[in-house]
C-alpha cells in the first residue's frame, strides 16, 4: 500500500519541513525532512510509475530507495512526523 499524505501546504501548516518539491502539486513527489533523516512521500502511484520509465538506471535506483523509505517510514507509527500527519 502506498502512504497518502496531504499537499506541501498542509504538511508545512503541520510542522513539517519540505524539501525541494517537484512541483507544489499533491500528485507530486515531497521530500520530507525528519530531524537528520529525509523521507520520500509518494503522492500518487501512477506518477511514480512514469518517472520510472522515464528514469535512467541510476535514477531507477534513486526512486526504487525513495519508494522504500517512503513506506518503512509511513508504516512506522513510531515516528514523530507519521504522529504529526495524522
Amino acid at each position: 500500500m502506498i502512504p497518502q499524505v496531504t499537499g506541501i501546504s498542509e504538511l508545512q501548516r503541520k510542522g513539517n519541513k519540505v524539501l525541494d518539491p517537484i512541483r507544489e502539486d499533491k500528485e507530486q513527489i515531497v521530500l520530507l525532512s525528519d530531524r537528520n533523516h529525509v523521507f520520500g512521500a509518494i503522492m500518487n502511484i501512477e506518477h511514480y510509475k512514469e518517472l520510472l520509465q522515464m528514469a535512467t538506471d541510476q535514477e531507477k535506483d534513486f526512486w526504487l530507495g525513495v519508494m522504500e523509505k517512503s513506506f518503512d517510514f509511513w508504516m512506522d507509527p513510531s515516528n514523530d512526523v507519521y504522529e504529526k500527519c495524522l
